[in-house]
């Protein structure tokens, strides 16, 4: 079995470190993410694990099975990142094909691996239409395709499944989840808490440093506050009312307040009885993982 160690990773860039004090290791056959904020470091970190970059400190290590350790990640890796890789001149087809000839794939299952992943991605009809002319979830849709023609055991996408629609989503976490059976493993960098729950495991990151390691599940479990929203606000003074009242951060979401709560039905009743004329609904919902997100960063 092969695994990705990373042992004490640290990345300066410029006069300020990216990344500080990064060890966890990745199993093969995992659905990996990397879970954090914009500017928490998780393009950098994508970047040292995919071999595109050598850390300033520590190790990026692939273990193998065969007892070969190696630190060419990038000759096994294939990305899908957020700085483009495609050839913008060229259709998505061509570009497709081009991408194939590099891997060692047989030329005869070339076409039918670039059809699939055509497919896949919902890129059939804007196949033949040059790459600058997409708009930006296809240019996302198109570069994890990219990434995909390949036959390596380690794929790496960085911040770019959030950016398609939802059917397109939905097919390729199908497809990664398959792709299980065959042991390969996906990196997921993303900020979206959606995507980071289908995950086998996280590494979470805020301000370039390792918060947790560990499931989706465990990591919920870290937040056991419920959630108290307040819809329909008609008086622009109830968010400091309801900061003064329960002593705690009040945060707005969706044109909603919203807090953590200890106490969920007392806090209810009180918000109800106080200022229960000038909203139009109350109710508690179960943290997500963007809550324990704004909890780590919060503290």
């Amino acid at each position: 079995m092969n695994s990705i160690a990373l042992d004490d990773v640290g990345k300066r860039i410029g006069h300020s470190w990216a990344l500080r004090e990064i060890t966890f290791e990745i199993n093969q056959g995992e659905n990996f993410g990397v879970f954090g904020r914009a500017g928490s470091g998780k393009s950098t970190l994508l970047r040292l694990i995919s071999g595109l970059d050598h850390p300033t400190t520590g190790t990026v290590v692939l273990h193998s099975s065969g007892g070969d350790d190696s630190s060419w990640l990038d000759a096994q890796t294939s990305m899908a990142l957020q700085t483009p890789g495609l050839a913008p001149e060229l259709t998505v087809a061509e570009n497709l094909k081009m991408f194939a000839s590099l891997w060692p794939i047989p030329r005869k299952g070339r076409v039918s691996r670039i059809a699939m992943y055509l497919e896949l991605l919902g890129l059939v009809n804007v196949r033949n239409k040059q790459v600058r002319d997409l708009s930006p979830g296809m240019k996302a849709a198109a570069e994890v395709a990219r990434a995909l023609i390949s036959n390596t055991d380690i794929i790496v996408i960085d911040g770019l499944i959030e950016q398609l629609d939802r059917p397109t989503r939905r097919r390729l976490w199908e497809y990664i989840l398959a792709r299980r059976r065959q042991n390969t493993t996906f990196i997921i960098g993303t900020a979206s808490a959606d995507e980071a729950a289908l995950c086998d495991r996280l590494a979470v990151l805020s301000d370039g440093r390792l918060v947790f390691v560990g499931k989706p599940d465990d990591l919920m479990n870290a937040v056991q506050n419920e959630i108290l929203v307040v819809e329909s606000i008609h008086n622009p003074l109830i968010k400091s009312k309801l900061r003064d009242r329960f002593g705690t951060a009040v945060t707005e979401r969706s044109g909603a307040l919203e807090f953590r709560t200890n106490h969920p039905d007392a806090d209810v009743a009180h918000v109800l009885a106080e200022i229960g004329s000038d909203v139009g609904c109350v109710y508690l919902r179960q943290p997500t993982l963007d809550d324990v997100l704004d909890r780590i960063e919060g503290d």
